[in-house]
């Protein structure tokens, strides 16, 4: 299910898991009733036109999906703790010879909620992906790989947040990113590990409006051996490594019930440590705003987020790419047409450029949507049918570019 949260702490503002995946998610909608497991499964057939996201051996080919989805919610401590537990597993069969005959995917989550008093609240989150799919293994910005590639990522994430006033909230978070990739080019400028901490502050200024003010320090570390270059020496992935300093401020404020806005806006400082020819930096602005809205027929939620991100463009010349500086606008819509009839279209939108290297200040867009229509055959079981869209492009680096659809018919069954 795809739910807004509403944070002071840098990236977990906005939608979890809005992007348009290459691959729908599918809706595991739990029946209604009391029990604290539920047992999901998948059956899909589909069609891929691009399956490798190649720019010049793109292979199509009909395939089935299949898998089961697993989930378990329990709270105890005469209610002041919660546990949820989530476990998904796919399997991906082509018929095509030209292209590996099958692929995979492992996601699993566990989130627990614990309230120490009517003040003091922990929240821990721990997620773990493994998969080829771009779109399913981050979940913010999407890292515009271009070719197939198997990779794993751990996310860890902690908050504790004291009330200190009827008004005046303090908050303090630090969560964890791990990622690794099989394939040695993907490893050498993707494998790292990012670590973000910080503090921040909440005024109440009436039951529909708040504010905030925070800070947060971030720490990449690459350690994906070394970064190959065309005529030169190779050279060690950890000329990436970055120091980040976050500076940010916000609001939150409800309209009414229904409708729900979220901003927060400020500076990020990075230093780079290790580049070559000594220590560089760099400014750019931080934003990540979202609004939500909740309505009879479905919900909505709309967002734009700005801030840097990794990607797998080493530069090829004697200083490598360092990063990207990435725009994102997203955006779901969930709509019951009838009782029994769902419609849903998510999207996403990058506009990025890079940062060091041959390719500074190249520019690179990545597109995404899909669109799905669900029928309810009955409350455990729904037949849907669906259609995504991917389209990368950019202009300065030779057969980077390419696109992708694809289409599907399966049923999702929910216990």
């Amino acid at each position: 299910m795809n739910k807004v949260i509403a944070s002071t702490g840098l990236f977990v503002l906005g939608a979890s898991g809005l992007q348009a995946q290459s691959y729908i998610a599918p809706s595991f909608d739990a029946a209604t009733d009391a029990k604290p497991w539920s047992i999901g499964a998948v059956v899909r057939g589909f069609y891929d036109d691009n399956s490798l996201n190649s720019n010049s051996n793109e292979i199509e080919s009909f395939g089935i999906e299949f898998g089961p989805h697993l989930a378990y919610d329990t709270t105890f401590n005469n209610g002041a703790t919660t546990l949820t537990t989530q476990y998904d597993y796919r399997y991906r069969w082509f018929e095509n010879e030209a292209r590996n005959k099958d692929d995979q995917y492992h996601i699993f989550g566990v989130s627990l909620d614990h309230k120490f008093s009517d003040n003091a609240t922990l929240t821990v989150n721990e997620s773990f992906v493994a998969t080829n799919e771009p779109t399913i293994l981050d979940e913010d910005v999407i890292t515009a790989v271009r070719l197939r590639q198997d990779a794993i990522r751990n996310t860890f994430g902690t908050r504790f947040e004291n009330r200190l006033s009827d008004t005046i909230f303090v908050g303090v978070d630090y969560s964890n990113r791990y990622y690794n990739y099989e394939e040695n080019v993907f490893s050498s400028l993707l494998d790292r590990m990012e670590h973000l901490i910080g503090i921040d502050g909440r005024k109440v200024l009436s039951p529909e409006t708040s504010v905030v003010l925070g800070y947060q320090y971030g720490h990449i570390s690459y350690d994906g051996g070394q970064i190959q270059r065309v005529g030169l020496a190779p050279i060690n992935s950890d000329v990436r490594n970055a120091n980040s300093h976050y500076l940010f401020t916000g609001v939150d404020h409800a309209f009414n019930p229904n409708l729900f806005a979220s901003l927060r806006a400020g500076a990020q400082i990075v230093d780079y440590p290790n580049t070559i020819g000594g220590d560089s930096s760099t400014t750019s602005p931080y934003i990540d705003a979202n609004l939500t809205y909740n309505f009879a027929e479905g919900s909505s939620v709309f967002g734009v987020r700005h801030a840097r991100n990794a990607t797998d463009v080493s530069g090829g010349t004697n200083a490598p790419v360092l990063d990207q500086e990435t725009t994102t606008l997203y955006g779901l819509l969930r709509y019951n047409i009838t009782p029994v009839i769902v419609a849903t279209v998510n999207g996403q939108a990058q506009f990025s450029s890079f940062n060091g290297g041959g390719f500074n200040d190249a520019s690179e867009n990545l597109y995404v949507i899909g669109a799905t229509l669900g029928y309810r055959i009955n409350p455990n079981i729904l037949a849907e049918i669906g259609y995504s869209y991917t389209d990368l492009i950019n202009d300065d680096i030779a057969g980077r570019e390419f696109s992708r659809n694809i289409a599907f018919l399966g049923v999702t069954a929910t216990y």
